[in-house]
């Protein structure tokens, strides 16, 4: 396991740049690209745009302080093997079509109030918690069984579940457009809340108290 800080670098935007990234927080570049052992984190020593971009990234754990104020773009998509963590005070802006995944064995996923406008997934047969609550304008996806557990999940789009149930204490409140769906025989377990102003369309899903 190793640290890597954003930096730019003076290089380019891209995280899959090896100058873009440092061992210490505003340090020189040339760490390497982050892979799925290393802790990255965002901070004011690189305050900088960023774009997740050509192939899919990943990382150990995600943290992003309220140092950094830039945006992160997820033109494809990052996959985090441990807990997420933005930081309180955020400035953060994050876009795109690219998803947001935390694989992982177990988890945590702490937001602080941020609110995600990019897509969501989690892939873990485990428990992962919700340190407060999940929100997301966009898309959600479970894969793998997810035991989903205290807070709740907000989500402005679709919500699909694959490959195992998805359970667990926390609610999937829905607000906003988008279709609700499982499919390979998995079901859904969490309670459910279908916000009035919301237009959610029924796929084919089974729901399993």
């Amino acid at each position: 396991m190793a640290l890597r800080y954003w930096i730019n670098g003076g290089v380019d935007n891209n995280w899959g740049t090896s100058g873009n990234w440092s061992t210490t927080s505003g340090g020189g570049g040339g760490a390497g690209v982050p892979s799925s052992s290393d802790d990255v984190t965002f901070d004011g020593g690189g305050n900088v745009n960023c774009t997740i971009a050509t192939s899919n990234r990943a990382a150990k754990t995600l943290t992003i302080t309220s140092g950094y104020t830039s945006n992160i773009t997820y033109t494809t998509n990052l996959s985090v093997s441990g807990s997420i963590t933005i930081n309180a005070g955020h400035s953060v802006t994050m876009s795109g079509a690219g998803t947001l995944n935390m694989v992982t064995a177990s988890g945590t996923w702490t937001s602080n109030g941020y609110i995600y406008s990019i897509p969501l997934g989690i892939n873990a047969s485990t428990t992962i918690t919700l340190a407060d609550d999940l929100k997301t304008t966009s898309n959600y996806t479970s894969n793998n069984g997810v035991v989903l557990t205290s807070n709740n999940l907000y989500v402005g789009g679709s919500v699909s579940v694959a490959s195992g149930n998805a359970s667990g204490t926390a609610n999937i409140i829905l607000n906003g457009t988008g279709t609700l769906s499982s499919t390979g025989g998995a079901s859904i377990k969490n309670n459910i809340t279908i916000n009035s102003a919301s237009s959610v369309t029924l796929g084919n899903f089974t729901y399993n108290t």
